[in-house]
């Protein structure tokens, strides 16, 4: 009778721990689900030169010393006054002007026209403009 009480205890507290160990288990499956939802740590800005080209379908920028081009993104308080020296400095349809832009390369899928350049590239800040690009810069 004894050992019939241990074995009964025994039972019942092996049954609560399994019982305990479920929500536990089911808590680290969501804690991993959550995490893995989450969005990637951003990119920190990073400062760029290169080639900017803008016109009907077309707003991009060309690192100086590479082969790619990125689609230009940004808000309109960044992208405005760029625009702006693009159209007082370019004098045909898809002229080229030098800028240096703080910015980061974004992960994100892209649809539209940027889908046909090497990525995005979104524009927190312009650092400089002008007409002429430096020689090295001349693709």
């Amino acid at each position: 009778m004894l050992s019939e009480r241990f074995y009964e205890r025994g039972k019942r507290s092996m049954i609560l721990s399994r019982a305990h160990m479920i929500p536990r288990a089911g808590s680290l499956v969501a804690l991993l689900l959550a995490a893995a939802c989450q969005p990637s740590a951003a990119k920190p800005d990073q400062i760029y030169s290169g080639i900017f080209v803008w016109g009907a379908e077309v707003r991009t920028f060309a690192p100086c010393g590479q082969k790619v081009r990125y689609w230009v993104s940004g808000p309109d308080s960044v992208t405005a006054p760029l625009l702006e020296f693009y159209r007082k400095n370019t004098t045909q349809p898809y002229g080229r002007i030098y800028i240096t832009l703080r910015g980061q390369l974004l992960d994100e899928e892209r649809d539209g026209f940027a889908a046909d350049y090497d990525g995005l590239l979104k524009v927190s800040q312009v650092l400089g403009m002008s007409k002429d690009a430096p020689r090295e810069c001349a693709t």
